[in-house]
């Protein structure tokens, strides 16, 4: 389907709760993605994990902690692809 989901989690399990989640509401619209996986919250990680992911969008909500205090900045000037911030 072209999706691939990146679950930013601390530990296993609340990355495939992420997972799970993001497969129900993304089934809602007909969509079936991949599950990548777990990726730490840092923006390093994130970027890394995007990267290897291939070409395409990263989506993060505009409250994701990766975002807070100079987040935003520093994932612009790292990563390789284009980002989607949503409330």
């Amino acid at each position: 389907d072209g999706i691939t989901v990146l679950p930013v989690a601390t530990s296993e399990p609340e990355a495939q709760k992420l997972a799970e989640r993001a497969r129900a509401v993304l089934a809602r619209f007909g969509h079936r993605p991949r599950i990548g996986p777990r990726t730490d919250p840092d923006i390093g990680a994130v970027c890394r994990a995007a990267r290897d992911s291939g070409p395409g969008l990263l989506v993060l909500h505009a409250d994701h902690r990766l975002l807070a205090d100079d987040g935003m900045s520093r994932l612009l000037d790292d990563i390789d692809c284009s980002v989607m911030v949503v409330r």
